[in-house]
């Protein structure tokens, strides 16, 4: 498989007693509906410190291929039937960020460790 070059981090801050029924909630509908979509998913999971926060990271082709993996999937029965409102009521904010994987995988090198970046 072609590695995707484009990562998008998208970082949820969750209702106060709501990160256990996020989890499941992705776990269990959300996270099989974005996989059968077609859509990477790299890593999903609750922060180790503060379990209120949740980071969902995804990969894409480029602006393009995220704009158009984002409306199929969002705008699909299966999400706005599905899981929707559910995973909306555990939310209180996201953020997203975006970055090449190019980048990513650099910072997270020994050389660039080293060098104190």
């Amino acid at each position: 498989m072609h590695e995707k070059p484009l990562i998008e981090i998208r970082c949820y801050r969750l209702h106060a007693g709501k990160a256990q029924m996020f989890d499941q909630l992705m776990r269990e509908q959300s996270l099989p509906l974005l996989r059968s979509s077609g859509c990477e998913v790299v890593y999903a999971g609750a922060s180790l410190d503060h379990p209120e926060h949740y980071v969902l990271i995804r990969a894409y082709h480029d602006l393009a291929d995220r704009e158009q993996s984002q409306q199929a999937f969002y705008s699909s029965a299966a999400w706005r039937e599905g899981p929707r409102t559910a995973i909306l009521d555990c939310i209180e904010s996201s953020v997203d960020f975006l970055q090449q994987r190019s980048l990513l995988i650099q910072l997270f090198t020994k050389e660039s460790h080293e060098q104190g970046l």
